[in-house]
């Protein structure tokens, strides 16, 4: 099962060392929650706890550090630049985690 939207929040603030109060954290895991609830859609009630609150803190992360992300390289606290891609798709993470869980797509 996914986490409730507020257990989201903390655990996407504890994963980030981040006041669970600070508003873009909050998107962030909104965020992070919402587009894991569509990808599994009716597969979310299949999903284990952890691997619930796992994806849902992947996803929130990756959308929190987009925004510090200038042309897709990753800048830390610091304000230190580290030659690192973030992905396009805040969910490639994610995706193979959920894999065993989710539900086939059928085109038409």
């Amino acid at each position: 099962m996914l986490p409730t939207p507020e257990q989201a929040v903390q655990a996407l603030a504890k994963h980030l060392d981040d006041d669970s109060a600070d508003e873009q954290v909050v998107a962030a895991a909104q965020a992070g929650h919402d587009m894991v609830t569509r990808h599994l859609g009716a597969a979310a009630d299949r999903v284990p706890d952890a691997i619930g609150v796992l994806a849902v803190v992947e996803a929130g992360a990756a959308v929190y550090y987009r925004r510090t992300a200038r042309n897709g390289i990753a800048t830390f606290g610091n304000g230190e630049v580290i030659p690192m891609r973030i992905s396009k798709d805040p969910m490639s993470t994610v995706y193979p985690i959920l894999a065993p869980y989710a539900t086939p797509g059928i085109s038409r």
